[in-house]
């Protein structure tokens, strides 16, 4: 695939590709994640986990795991992502 940036045109090798769309696709799932938590925790629970980067991205990853390895739905996989990583943290 080829790119354009600052006028110069690069072309992806398909590993680079892959990595870029993880990237991107991890991405996402860190919105959504942020997005959502209000309807899984508690105002008690929100509270604690306020501003916690690691949090959020401990369950960015449980959820892409749960929708890629378990066919979750987003909302499932969201909710079994929430309860495997909050009992660290609240």
């Amino acid at each position: 695939m080829k790119i354009q940036r600052d006028g110069k045109e690069y072309e992806l090798t398909d590993s680079e590709l892959f990595k870029a769309f993880k990237e991107y696709q991890y991405l996402t799932d860190v919105d959504d994640v942020q997005e959502n938590l209000d309807n899984e925790l508690s105002e008690d629970e929100l509270e604690q986990i306020a501003g916690n980067e690691k949090f959020i991205s401990e369950v960015a990853i449980e959820l892409r795991k749960n929708i890629d390895d378990f066919n979750m739905s987003f909302s499932l996989a969201l909710a079994n992502a929430v309860d495997d990583v909050k009992s660290d943290y609240v």
